[in-house]
């Protein structure tokens, strides 16, 4: 009669223990198997490839609409995380700040340092937060600040349209666009990661 409950016992310690190291491997206390995480960044990142499109086209009133569009769907991200979650606050926070630049500064060109910081950190928060709805690629330009420095961006595709040089570029005008390449990807759907 013991040892069905010793057993039942036995098999709840070690099915406790695979769970708790499962977590810690993550580092995420939100469920990706729930969908919420990638829900809240999907369209967190539907914004934001609008608002770098607009990048694409020199457009600066579209650039601070969407802006403000993605500060919205980086709100929802932050209340998805909810305040349990390893997911980094400094990170959105520092997302919120560098679109806070982008809807803030008149000139463009200031406005592309902040899509950088902006892409690297929203980069970052996607990967610690095991974003696997899409394979994402995080791509870079050699030459976005007149032909100088390094500037990142996130795309769904595979294929460059640079939001630094973009379409009407003073001096290469739409020469530029697909200058850049791939920096990194991010892939976590695959069910083995």
């Amino acid at each position: 009669m013991c040892r069905p409950l010793a057993f039942a016992l036995i098999l709840f310690f070690f099915s406790a223990c695979s769970n708790n190291s499962k977590n810690s491997q993550t580092g995420a206390t939100i469920d990706p198997a729930s969908g919420a995480f990638n829900r809240a960044a999907d369209s967190a990142l539907a914004a934001y490839y609008n608002m770098a499109e607009a990048f694409v086209k020199w457009d600066s009133m579209g650039i601070v609409q969407t802006a403000g569009i993605l500060d919205q769907h980086i709100g929802n991200l932050e209340q998805e995380a909810g305040t349990d979650s390893s997911l980094s606050k400094s990170g959105l926070a520092g997302i919120r700040k560098q679109l806070e630049g982008i809807r803030g500064n008149a000139d463009i060109f200031a406005k592309r340092h902040a899509l950088n910081s902006l892409s690297t950190g929203f980069f970052s928060l996607l990967k610690e937060g095991r974003y696997s709805a899409k394979k994402l690629f995080l791509q870079e330009c050699n030459m976005p600040f007149n032909d100088t420095g390094n500037a990142v961006w996130i795309s769904a595709a595979d294929v460059v349209r640079n939001p630094y040089l973009g379409l009407r570029h003073p001096t290469y005008g739409k020469g530029m666009l697909e200058c850049g390449g791939n920096k990194s990807v991010l892939d976590f759907t695959s069910k083995d990661n």
